[in-house]
């Protein structure tokens, strides 16, 4: 079996297998759906001619105790802030020794990546820091670098 070439970008479009991909992109929220709605939905978003769908993991909601991460399948925990000198999306060593949480996450989607044979076609690891913010660059390099080194292993 050959392997499979993932959502690439270019100067003017994204290509999923080589051939050009539009994406026509919808978001749900699991964690504000019921359970017993999630199928209805998906079908409903498919109907609609919705061909890639995003989602949040909201950190608050897995690991609302610093440690216990309960990840079934991002919003900021409030215990971040018991820390006084914390600097939330930053190199701050009290925010990345908290992320480090998400290590447990990553090899549970990675499995279901489309180059493994899966519905994932690419993973945003944060959608609210922005550049402007301090330290943001390094540690948006140093993220993408964590979750390539777990994807790729």
């Amino acid at each position: 079996m050959s392997q499979k070439e993932g959502l690439r970008a270019n100067s003017f479009q994204f290509t999923l297998e080589v051939e050009p991909f539009h994406i026509l992109g919808g978001s749900i929220h699991y964690f504000r759906v019921p359970r017993a709605y999630w199928e209805d939905r998906l079908l409903k978003m498919r109907a609609c001619g919705v061909n890639t769908l995003t989602t949040y993991v909201p950190w608050n909601l897995h690991e609302q105790k610093r440690g216990v991460l309960k990840v079934k399948y991002c919003f900021l925990p409030s215990w971040l802030l018991c820390d006084p000198d914390m600097k939330l999306r930053t190199t701050y060593p009290g925010f990345t020794e908290a992320v480090d949480s998400f290590d447990q996450l990553i090899p549970r989607v990675a499995p279901y990546q489309y180059t493994k044979g899966g519905p994932i076609i690419a993973v945003q690891v944060e959608n609210e820091m922005t550049l402007k913010m301090d330290g943001a660059t390094s540690l948006a390099f140093k993220m993408e670098a964590r979750v390539k080194s777990i994807v790729l292993n």
